[in-house]
């Protein structure tokens, strides 16, 4: 769920995904459903209209990554992806070592 305009909230929310799922009988009745939030990532279309910077610091949450595997894993280009990473080392969300990019521990 997401949206591009805030009207008297404050301004525009980050997007939020849920799971919904449904328990079922025998006789395929609903008996239950349950909410949980979803991952935004499994979603094409949610992850879509994720900023870089969260694609970037969600796939980092996952293991250390060059600029060439961010790339490919986020679909954001080289020049685009430096310089959100510039950014994000300016805003202390991550660091650089040896070209391995790491978030930073208060960010996990």
């Amino acid at each position: 769920m997401y949206h591009r305009k805030g009207n008297n909230t404050g301004g525009v929310h980050k997007p939020v995904g849920y799971e919904v799922t449904f328990v079922n009988d025998d006789e395929d009745n609903t008996v239950s459903i349950s909410y949980d939030f979803g991952d935004l990532n499994k979603s094409s279309n949610l992850s879509a209209k994720q900023t870089n910077p969260e694609k970037i610091l969600y796939q980092l949450k996952t293991r250390p990554m060059n600029r060439e595997e961010l790339s490919e894993e986020t679909d954001i280009p080289l020049p685009t992806l430096r310089v959100t990473l510039q950014r994000l080392e300016a805003r202390n969300k991550i660091r650089n070592s040896g070209g391995q990019y790491y978030i930073n521990e208060n960010d996990i």
